[in-house]
């Protein structure tokens, strides 16, 4: 899966993925001016696996992208679907 995104300017990005149940099973932190953390286009791949490496069991998710810059903090949340 491919999470794209645009910043308006540089900024400190966390990208967290929750099975439905609420368990966190995969973080991402993009510190600033790096990729994911870059002004404009932002591509960032999870390749269906946990934290531990592990392939995670097919049905939803919730992916939860938290954007931390000098005009604030924001918050974004979308639905992931797993199929193998």
């Amino acid at each position: 899966t491919v999470i794209t995104y645009i910043l308006n300017q540089d900024a400190d990005v966390t990208i967290q993925i929750y099975d439905l149940l609420g368990h966190l099973a995969w973080t991402k932190e993009c510190p600033k001016a790096t990729n994911g953390g870059q002004i404009l286009l932002n591509d960032i791949v999870w390749d269906g696996k946990n934290d531990i490496g592990e392939y995670v069991s097919k049905g939803g998710y919730i992916c939860r992208i938290v954007i931390k810059s000098d005009q604030g903090m924001k918050q974004i949340i979308r639905k992931i679907g797993v199929l193998h």
